[in-house]
């Protein structure tokens, strides 16, 4: 009975610590609309980390635009577009470092978009602002695949003054 309790759950699950699996950490997505976030996000969450989100376009003539409304990290995280994805090969990188937290969106006129985020420390990777951004960590922003432009009603953390008040409505 011991035995198949080891066989079934605890070597899966030691394995898949191993490896660095976590709830919500990355994934694909094809959906026209979505959010993607850090895992526990406003929470901080354990590092090192090592995410990698996938927006891939199914349809022609579009493009993926990301929405930067609730972005608090600005180290580690890189915008990658390809054509088609292989980890193997490199991409062109439209977005990384200090720039995500200055920019509104980004925008990809390929057929996948790569989000990756890797820390191997939560200290001073973050955005902080007195008496508003002490306790948030990571991001929660939404993108959408489209073939018109990008939408004016958008905002960031610049635009809503540093309160963290900044929602995206439309996605």
């Amino acid at each position: 009975m011991l035995l198949w309790f080891l066989l079934l759950f605890l070597i899966p699950a030691m394995t898949a610590a191993a490896a660095g699996t976590r709830k919500n950490c990355g994934g694909n997505f094809t959906a026209r609309k979505g959010v993607l976030q850090t895992p526990d996000f406003p929470k901080n969450f354990s590092t090192p980390i090592d995410c990698e989100w996938v927006i891939k376009s199914e349809k022609e003539n579009t493009s993926i635009i990301v929405y930067l409304t609730q972005m608090y990290v600005f180290e580690g995280l890189t915008f990658t577009e390809y054509v088609e994805y292989d980890k193997r090969l490199p991409g062109v990188v439209i977005l990384s470092g200090e720039d995500v937290v200055k920019g509104k969106y980004v925008q990809c006129h390929k057929n996948v978009l790569v989000i990756s985020l890797k820390l191997n420390s939560i200290e001073n990777n973050h955005i902080r602002v007195m008496d508003n951004f002490m306790d948030v960590y990571g991001f929660n922003i939404t993108y959408e695949i489209t073939s018109g432009d990008v939408r004016k009603d958008h905002c960031n953390m610049m635009d809503c003054g540093y309160t963290g008040l900044c929602y995206d409505y439309g996605t």
